[in-house]
């Protein structure tokens, strides 16, 4: 009887460690960064080591700002992305849409609708709303949410009429 529960206290403790190793690769590959692009980046520094030890300049390529049509195709693809990352590509994608001179995705839409200075300010208010979650949210999706809905007014709901015949 004695050995059985030594047996057991032995496989609940190896069953505690496995989750922990498996908590700690889970941990590491989110912390770490692929060997490839560490290269890069090395090679890249070795470059300006050797200019700024030679007093060489060196021209460092500005990065490439996406297109509305690249970030509206990111956009759409939605699958296993949270809150937070769909609001922080929602507003790239509006920003791009405003800078190549597009309309703002956030003013209301029709056939022969001409938006009035309030539906501007109002689509304002909704971008800065959202830029305000996402930099409150720390990445966090929760918190995120919480502070979206924090923001939010129910509108009530007219009273059904209820006569009886």
């Amino acid at each position: 009887m004695p050995e059985e529960i030594i047996n057991n206290e032995q496989q609940e403790n190896s069953m505690e460690g496995e989750v922990s190793a498996a908590d700690i690769i889970t941990e590491m590959r989110q912390n770490t960064v692929p060997k490839d692009k560490y290269n890069k980046v090395m090679e890249e520094n070795q470059k300006l080591m050797r200019a700024l030890a030679n007093g060489e300049t060196v021209q460092v390529e500005a990065p490439k700002k996406p297109t509305a049509q690249e970030l509206h195709d990111e956009w759409a693809n939605q699958e296993g992305k949270s809150s937070i990352q769909i609001a922080k590509d929602t507003l790239a994608l509006r920003e791009a849409m405003i800078d190549e001179g597009m309309r703002d995705p956030f003013l209301p839409n029709g056939k022969d609708f001409v938006p009035e200075a309030q539906d501007m300010k109002d689509a304002e208010d909704v971008a800065a709303l959202l830029q305000w979650a996402v930099d409150g949210a720390n990445g966090n999706s929760g918190v995120f949410n919480s502070l979206v809905a924090s923001k939010l007014v129910d509108t009530p709901r007219p009273k059904a009429r209820t006569t009886r015949r």
